[in-house]
């Protein structure tokens, strides 16, 4: 239920944003396979129940995290989507929504998969509902106000708590989307040999029959 309430949260959102159109609208900055699944790197800032409603009105959603090694692939993408960004921005990307979010205090994956692998960054959940990751070394460090952001290393995991100044690690400029990858098709070819070869089993078995 708490689920299906933010994804109607999200939708809600996304009207009064206007981005209800397909994410191919906005820059996919990496695009890359992993144990059977597709990610993306999707640059639009978007609030977190937006983002998470976005992918999924397109068929995917906020990507998870599970293990050591999907978080090494995670990093290896953002990297692509990094030195990508630079070339043609010539800026660098800061923080990135996954799809990660707090549910009666308990960190909850948006697919319901277990919590059983972290990877914080110094002072780690700071207080927000909503997990997003570093996409850059050395970020944040700065304070607004009551707010101070502790320095962060690329691909550690942090709760954004305040936007709108001072500290650069918590403005989020994307997120990061997963989806199951389709079965292959098989080619023409292959279809062709399968059929001829039933086929030939069939015949054979027919013959064999009449002769017997």
């Amino acid at each position: 239920m708490k689920k299906k309430i933010l994804l109607v949260v999200g939708i809600i959102m996304c009207v009064c944003w206007g981005v209800t159109k397909s994410v191919t609208a906005c820059p996919i900055l990496a695009d890359e396979m992993y144990n059977g699944h597709e990610y993306r790197v999707i640059k639009n800032s978007l609030p977190w129940q937006v983002a998470n409603a976005q992918a999924q009105l397109s068929g995917w959603y906020l990507a998870t995290i599970t293990s050591p090694q999907e978080q090494a692939f995670i990093v290896s993408l953002i990297q692509s989507a990094q030195s990508y960004y630079q070339q043609q921005c010539g800026d660098n990307l800061k923080g990135l929504w996954l799809g990660g979010y707090l549910l009666n205090n308990n960190w909850t994956w948006v697919t319901g998969e277990s919590w059983n692998y972290t990877n914080w960054g110094s002072e780690q959940p700071s207080g927000g509902s909503f997990l997003a990751i570093s996409a850059k070394d050395n970020c944040g460090g700065g304070c607004c106000g009551n707010h101070c952001c502790a320095s962060l290393s690329l691909g550690q995991w942090y709760t954004p708590t305040n936007c709108n100044c001072g500290c650069s690690c918590c403005c989020i400029c994307g997120y990061i989307e997963e989806k199951s990858a389709p079965a292959p098709v098989p080619e023409p070819t292959t279809m062709f040999l399968l059929g001829a070869g039933i086929l030939g089993i069939w015949g054979c078995r027919n013959k064999c029959h009449r002769n017997s």
